[in-house]
């Protein structure tokens, strides 16, 4: 352009030959490229361009059970999470990370102190036969409160319930006559 105010009309044909002093004013144009976000989470896939240098609208993504782990380069998320903030002179395919969220089924005992624990994945069960035999405590009759752990998506306590054992004691003599028949506490 022969003028800074990039009239067309002052466009240089450059078909033409040059026969006096130019001063020439060059227009830029910055380049868009395309930038792709896989969620990886159910939800569409958003493409769009932005120019270069421009800053990235990273979307707020939200999946149930899982933590986001970060924006990755590729699909297998080799590498570091991409954390750049402008847009590159190239395309850009970005791909979310995902991570399920684990939860802890605590066990404790009648005193609340931890007997073991648990790990399990959000949305899992733990069914009875994994849990822990509870603990033996003499003259006590022990087991874990009834609790559902089907779909688990919060940490748990589950509480040792104990009763006191109680005894039948008779006397009988040897034509097995009963004198007396009495329930008794365990050590009394």
């Amino acid at each position: 352009f022969e003028s800074s105010d990039f009239d067309e009309a002052t466009k240089v044909d450059f078909t033409e030959p040059v026969n006096r002093n130019l001063t020439i004013y060059a227009k830029w144009q910055i380049n868009s490229y395309k930038i792709t976000f896989e969620p990886n989470n159910g939800e569409e896939i958003s493409s769009f361009e932005l120019e270069y240098d421009e800053r990235i609208p990273y979307p707020t993504l939200i999946r149930e059970g899982y933590d986001f782990l970060g924006w990755y380069r590729n699909a297998n998320f080799s590498g570091n999470a991409y954390s750049k903030t402008k847009m590159p002179d190239e395309n850009l395919e970005l791909f979310a990370r995902w991570e399920i969220k684990e939860y802890t089924v605590t066990f404790l005992t009648a005193e609340e102190t931890v007997y073991r624990i648990i790990k399990i994945n959000y949305g899992e069960d733990l069914d009875k036969t994994e849990w822990p035999t509870p603990p033996d405590l003499t003259g006590k009759n022990t087991e874990w409160e009834d609790i559902d752990l089907t779909n688990i998506t919060e940490n748990k306590n589950v509480k040792l319930v104990v009763e006191d054992k109680y005894y039948t004691v008779r006397i009988i003599d040897d034509e097995d006559n009963l004198y007396l028949e009495e329930l008794v506490i365990h050590g009394t």
